[in-house]
């Protein structure tokens, strides 16, 4: 009896990580998509920009937004969008471990909020 329960614990653990692995497709996907969204706005030259939020502004003047602030805004938003396509490959590359992980930590809190429940 032991022993099944310990059988079917181990499927449900291997099944349970083929789900996971569409968790983590869509991850890597939001990651790299976000990262080259990223990419491409910091390619919006400063007078398109500084023309959009004057759109949006009382006063209709964006003078917030010096050539210095506009560069600092490219190079943040390249960093951030360079990082998210990194963490994508990873999320990727390590899409096994981390369904592994995810599988661990849910049979965890499953089996502690089975004992809380008793």
């Amino acid at each position: 009896m032991v022993q099944r329960l310990g059988e079917l614990r181990i499927l449900n653990q291997i099944d349970n990580q083929y789900s996971y692995r569409w968790l983590i497709l869509a991850s890597a996907l939001a990651l790299l998509l976000s990262g080259l969204a990223a990419i491409a706005f910091s390619g919006v030259p400063l007078d398109e920009l500084q023309a959009w939020l004057s759109s949006w502004t009382v006063d209709g003047k964006a003078d917030f937004l010096t050539p210095g602030r506009h560069q600092r805004l490219v190079m943040g938003t390249r960093v951030i969008g360079a990082a998210c396509i990194l963490l994508s490959a990873l999320v990727w590359l390590f899409r096994r471990r981390i369904a592994s992980w995810i599988g661990e930590l849910t049979a965890g809190l499953a089996e502690m909020l089975g004992d809380l429940a008793q």
